[in-house]
């Protein structure tokens, strides 16, 4: 009699979405599990990934962290700190440019990228993507607590934390609605989205978006100027001593673009991409 571990239909779901689109279609932590899976052969390598990911911010950064670094991740020891430790000198030996797919410079990229990565999943899952000064990607997570509603972890104030922690500037969040929902944002959502606002900018952080997908549409509360009008209300209440202006708000929430209905289906994205349209960094 054959036996198969109980992980190995979750990894052949994996590499499935990664033989049909590519690196972009995993999130952070996914990349990082299918390399664990390649080391640790019998058990649950997500935990792992997951919280390697947490604490280096990045796949690039947990790639390029040293033996002892790695090493103080529970669950990862010699062998597999040495293995991750090659990956990444070997990329590194291949390629001097950045190794980071989810590095953008317009949110319609990102919003793509978040596109290919909830495919497949028939629960409701939401990503935060973090970003420094450069618009380079200084750390990431996700929350499949998000399909409950009202509870959520890791709370607004951790991801916030955890940004602010990796010297992030702007935030990005994305969440999927499953096939056959509506692809607008529930009370639950826009709840959501004004408290993210809130904590974010209490902490000098700002939004860059918040997306939502349903196949074959997305979302976008930036570019249907839900965003903007959701920053002006937190500003008001925020107070005098805080130190937002309307011009601030207008230059960083709200859509200037000749693009505002708020939705985009697959193909409008590309082509969007491909002309380079409405890049955050100018």
């Amino acid at each position: 009699m054959k036996i198969q571990h109980e992980h190995v239909g979750h990894r052949q779901r994996l590499r499935d979405r990664y033989e049909k689109g590519g690196i972009t279609a995993l999130f952070d932590y996914e990349i990082l599990e299918m390399l664990l899976a390649q080391i640790i052969l019998y058990a649950d390598t997500q935990p792992t990934a997951k919280r390697l990911l947490k604490k280096f911010g990045t796949v690039r950064h947990v790639l390029t962290a040293s033996l002892e670094e790695l090493e103080s991740v529970d669950g990862v020891g010699k062998r597999t700190a040495s293995i991750l430790n090659f990956f990444g000198q070997t990329f590194d030996y291949i390629r001097s440019d950045r190794i980071d797919a989810h590095s953008s410079y317009s949110r319609v990229e990102i919003a793509n990228a978040c596109y290919e990565a909830f495919k497949g999943k028939n629960y409701e899952c939401m990503v935060f993507l973090c970003y420094d000064r450069n618009m380079e990607l200084c750390h990431s997570g996700e929350s499949t607590e998000y399909r409950r509603g009202y509870t959520f972890s890791p709370t607004i104030e951790e991801i916030i934390a955890e940004a602010k922690a990796h010297h992030a500037k702007y935030i990005y969040f994305a969440h999927n609605h499953p096939k056959g929902s509506i692809v607008q944002p529930s009370n639950v959502d826009l709840k959501f989205i004004e408290k993210s606002v809130r904590v974010a900018m209490e902490n000098g952080i700002i939004v860059l978006d918040h997306t939502i997908t349903c196949e074959p549409d997305t979302y976008s509360v930036y570019y249907a100027n839900t965003l903007g009008n959701v920053a002006l209300k937190v500003m008001a209440e925020l107070g005098g001593d805080n130190p937002y202006n309307d011009n601030f708000v207008k230059e960083n929430f709200f859509n200037d673009s000749n693009w505002d209905s708020g939705y985009f289906n697959k193909t409008e994205m590309e082509r969007l991409i491909m002309n380079k349209f409405d890049p955050i960094l100018t």
